[in-house]
């Protein structure tokens, strides 16, 4: 019905897919594999070129990532040198993102302005890797 809420229409759907016999849901299952095999075929040959034909920033994050994802675009680098230095951190088990980022900033503050300048030099190094590397793709 068109007015209820969505909250119900999930709930009506997941019974219905519970009480389901297996030989039905495997059509349901068939289906959504050989579209998951499809879409993924899809990322893994179109022209890299793609990102640039998709105006909508959005859209084109997410057609990078997933280029990313399937090897055939590089990993974008850290954006900073703080950045850097919490990706190499370890997270506690339990730990709360809030309690982590909190360590890793005191940490941070507490290297000498040498030992940022290390960081912030070798995301400078990764950068221009990244942008060698990304035009070659891109105009390869």
């Amino acid at each position: 019905p068109p007015n209820t809420l969505s909250k119900e229409v999930l709930r009506q759907l997941g019974e219905t897919w519970t009480t389901m016999p297996m030989i039905k849901k495997s059509e349901y299952i068939k289906r959504h594999d050989e579209a998951a095999n499809e879409y993924d075929n899809f990322f893994k040959t179109a022209p890299l070129r793609l990102i640039y034909d998709v105006e909508d920033k959005k859209e084109q994050k997410l057609i990078m990532k997933k280029f990313v994802q399937y090897g055939r675009l590089p990993k974008k680098p850290p954006a900073s040198g703080y950045a850097l230095f919490v990706s190499r951190q370890k997270r506690l088990p339990g730990q709360k993102s809030q309690d982590f980022i909190r360590s890793c900033a005191e940490q941070f503050s507490r290297l000498s302005e040498g030992e940022k300048q290390l960081y912030k030099d070798e995301v400078g190094v990764m950068k221009q890797e990244y942008d060698t590397l990304f035009a070659k793709l891109m105009n390869g």
